[in-house]
């Protein structure tokens, strides 16, 4: 049972968005505004595995929500889609800044939302997975003195990550910043993906 919940002020793209992902195997929550979606984030009684958010709200706009999402320490892994007719530069900088995992402009097709959704919700997974090897190598480096480790893939970095973590005082803290240092090495290293060819990819991705 994956929980996802979607946000939008008008009842249409509500409907667009339940019937995109009809099939797909999520049981979707709605709500109407930010503030009512804060409501139901905050009592913490359903696990969501992603948020698909709309920017544009009255009482609370989705910049507002998604800060209060990513200041929230059990609800900041929460990968957030959000989605907007806003599309200029600085409009897309100010979202991802914000903390959200993908920023989806309007209009989009159905195959989009459900590939888009469906990442974010895999990437949680992985996370939540992550986290729980986290907790089962505590005491793993307590016994290495010194050592060098090789990592090729993606998999790797979520089997190593937890536990290089475990070096740090507080590793709940460090864990989403040296998988993202160790993903980096990954495309830089590995896959020799440039600065260059990493921007064309992720311009691509926003069309």
């Amino acid at each position: 049972m994956i929980n996802i919940l979607i946000i939008d002020d008008e009842e249409l793209n509500l409907r667009i968005i339940e019937e995109s992902l009809e099939g797909s195997g999520y049981i979707l929550t709605k709500a109407i505004d930010g503030s009512q979606a804060w409501e139901i984030l905050k009592k913490k009684k359903v696990e969501f595995a992603a948020i698909i958010l709309d920017r544009l709200m009255p009482v609370m706009d989705g910049i507002e929500v998604l800060k209060l999402i990513k200041s929230d320490r059990d609800l900041r892994e929460i990968p957030v889609v959000l989605q907007t007719a806003l599309s200029g530069n600085k409009d897309i900088i100010d979202g991802l800044e914000s903390g959200a995992f993908y920023y989806l402009t309007k209009p989009y097709s159905k195959k989009v939302l459900i590939s888009i959704t469906n990442l974010a919700v895999e990437g949680y997974f992985k996370y939540k997975k992550a986290r729980e090897d986290l907790k089962l190598s505590q005491n793993v480096l307590k016994y290495i003195k010194n050592g060098e480790f090789y990592i090729k893939n993606f998999d790797h970095v979520l089997a190593l990550a937890p536990v290089l973590s475990n070096a740090f005082p507080e590793p709940s803290r460090v864990l989403t910043g040296i998988m993202e240092i160790m993903h980096n090495a990954i495309e830089h290293g590995n896959l020799e993906i440039g600065y260059e060819l990493k921007k064309r990819i992720t311009r691509y991705r926003q069309i």
